[in-house]
């Protein structure tokens, strides 16, 4: 503990609120953790934290200004541009900066990443998950905001608006910057085909220490995947998690994945393919072509596939024989029959 006194809220900014406690705290005892999750500070409270509590906390290396579905910060585009101004420009060691679910828009993020980021070269972890983020916003971050972070290892882009266009500006311009990069997470946005296609071609080169990868619910379909498959995955040899579930792969994506992209990551300890009609054929495919590729695969995730009691079996007689690791299966919703399941319970 210091000997200073605690610091002081200004009526300015109306009634003191509970979390402002936390703050006190963490200067009081000079922590190097501020986390104010879920706690419904609001732009004005982003302010006050901007201006009367970070200059404090110079010694700071994580700030979590994040939410979920139950609550969030909301923070906006007001307290961002309070954050990347007054907030981060005192925070020279921080290493974590969460985001997560604050509104702040395709603005917002441009405030961020050409008034904020350059604050905080030390980065490596930037969490943007839910924040009505566009190809606009991207676009900003990937030519003018990635490159004040080089040392970025994990970046969270998840739930936003993101498109083929933004997919595209990323994968050249932004991940140049971020070679260090082993987590991309930019699941439930839109990036189609045309995205992944620019991801694994000219994205994925620039990031070869990636160890996971969440591409799920983009709509990538076979042709997205098949590209992935053949040219992205072996950029990253060393990857240990692959989520591609709802992106309508179907058995011919899946055929590419087993064949051409699993045998570039044979690190691989997780696969989750849920809800991509990849159907008996995927699953023998699977089965025949991937899964021996892939032995140290800890969790396989092919719930809601159709695989049927045919992709059952061929799973349990010729599949799972090769991933002797193996520990948490999902074949959840794949009318597998009495037979597969019999078949399956003697593995």
């Amino acid at each position: 503990m210091n000997d200073r006194s605690p610091l002081s809220w200004s009526v300015e900014f109306g009634e003191e609120p509970g979390w402002w406690r936390q703050v006190q705290d963490v200067d009081q005892r000079s922590g190097t953790t501020l986390a104010l999750f879920n706690k419904c500070i609001g732009p004005e409270g982003a302010e006050a934290l901007a201006e009367l509590g970070l200059p404090s906390l110079e010694q700071l290396t994580s700030l979590n200004l994040g939410g979920d579905y139950r609550s969030s910060n909301d923070i906006g585009l007001k307290g961002v541009k309070a954050l990347a101004g007054l907030g981060l420009p005192g925070l020279p060691q921080l290493t974590r900066l969460n985001l997560r679910r604050n509104a702040i828009g395709d603005e917002g993020l441009r405030v961020l990443a050409e008034q904020g980021l350059p604050r905080v070269p030390q980065l490596t972890y930037l969490d943007l998950n839910g924040n009505g983020i566009g190809d606009e916003g991207l676009t900003v971050l990937a030519e003018r905001g990635l490159s004040s972070v080089p040392q970025l290892t994990y970046i969270s882009l998840r739930s936003n608006l993101i498109r083929s266009g933004g997919a595209e500006v990323l994968a050249e311009r932004g991940l140049l910057s971020v070679s260090k990069l082993t987590t991309l997470d930019l699941r439930y946005n839109f990036i189609e085909p045309e995205g992944a296609n620019a991801l694994a071609e000219r994205g994925l080169p620039n990031v070869p220490h990636l160890t996971r990868l969440f591409l799920s619910g983009n709509s990538i379909g076979p042709a997205g995947t098949k590209v992935l498959a053949e040219r992205g995955l072996r950029s990253v040899p060393q990857l240990t998690d692959l989520h591609l579930r709802y992106n309508y792969m179907g058995s011919n994506g899946t055929k590419a994945l087993a064949e051409l992209g699993l045998p570039s990551v044979q690190h691989l300890a997780t696969l989750n393919l849920w809800k991509n009609n990849i159907g008996p054929e995927g699953a023998i495919s699977l089965a025949e072509r991937g899964l021996p590729s892939v032995p140290q695969l800890v969790n396989l995730n092919l719930g809601g596939n159709r695989i049927g009691p045919v992709g059952a079996l061929a799973l349990a007689e010729r599949g799972l024989l090769s991933v002797p690791m193996l520990e948490d299966l999902n074949l959840y919703g794949n009318s597998i029959g009495d037979e597969g399941a019999k078949a399956l319970a003697k593995r």
